[in-house]
């Protein structure tokens, strides 16, 4: 079923809209609407073991990633988003429906494909989706006075990885303390030992004071940071202002997501 949302403010800020994606296993695709999540795309896939690059949090949108290049933590192995986009329905400015694709409409495909946007407004992506059953993934935190060492053996590691492995890096918030340090390796290679050897490499750079790591599907890897981005139940004394600029502007609510807080 596609998803609705609406705004609280009346039956004319109705809207509704199709994220979900349709994976063709035989073709090795799935389609997604212009209006579809990471989760909606990479949920599509786990079905049938299969992935395409994301970014790492599921609730951002699909299109706008891809469009923008489109990082995330199987870029080493599979390469952007938006390598994997193998055509795009366009509505134009002047109201036309294409289809760019390196067969049809080659120029315009090549534009969508880094030239920067304000092309058309693009209502759904045809993606190429690769054998992936099971990543490695987690996280592991180090203490902030650590942090120095961490990094420096986080640096050594990560420029003589294999391209299975993507880690990214920071710092978290410590309510009881000082910041912590947190690793989050991704491995996406086939022998799972060797993705173990490197997360071993990884807790050894300190003395983690938590190392959460697991075999696990892809979509399900990018879980960890759903609570973290969540976007907040409403923008408080802003509320009023907003929902009237909303149903000034946009009263037959087009741009569903454009006041995410406001949806209910």
């Amino acid at each position: 079923m596609p998803r609705i949302e609406c705004l609280n403010l009346g039956p004319q800020c109705v809207s509704l809209r199709l994220p979900l994606a349709v994976v063709e296993r035989d073709a090795g695709t799935a389609t997604v609407g212009g209006g579809a999540h990471i989760g909606d795309l990479s949920g599509a896939g786990q079905q049938h073991g299969l992935a395409t690059p994301t970014g790492t949090v599921r609730t951002v949108g699909m299109a706008g990633l891809t469009l923008a290049g489109g990082y995330g933590p199987l870029c080493g192995r599979y390469g952007l988003a938006v390598d994997n986009l193998l055509r795009a329905d366009v509505v134009l400015a002047d109201g036309r429906l294409v289809t760019a694709s390196p067969d049809g409409d080659a120029e315009l495909f090549w534009a969508l494909r880094g030239g920067g946007g304000n092309f058309g407004v693009v209502t759904s992506l045809m993606y190429r989706l690769h054998e992936l059953p099971t990543v490695l993934s987690g996280m592991m935190l180090f203490p902030f006075a650590q942090a120095a060492t961490v990094l420096t053996g986080y640096r050594e590691i990560v420029a003589t990885a294999a391209d299975e492995a993507t880690i990214m890096a920071g710092f978290l918030p410590n309510p009881d303390g000082p910041p912590l340090v947190f690793l989050c390796p991704m491995w996406s290679g086939a022998d799972l030992a060797e993705g173990e050897r490197l997360i071993a490499g990884l807790e050894r750079l300190g003395n983690p004071v938590m190392s959460q790591i697991a075999a696990t599907p892809y979509h399900d890897a990018l879980s960890m940071f759903d609570g973290a981005m969540r976007v907040p139940p409403s923008y408080g004394p802003n509320y009023e202002r907003l929902a009237s600029a909303k149903c000034r502007y946009d009263p037959d609510n087009i741009f569903a997501s454009a006041v995410p807080a406001l949806a209910v």
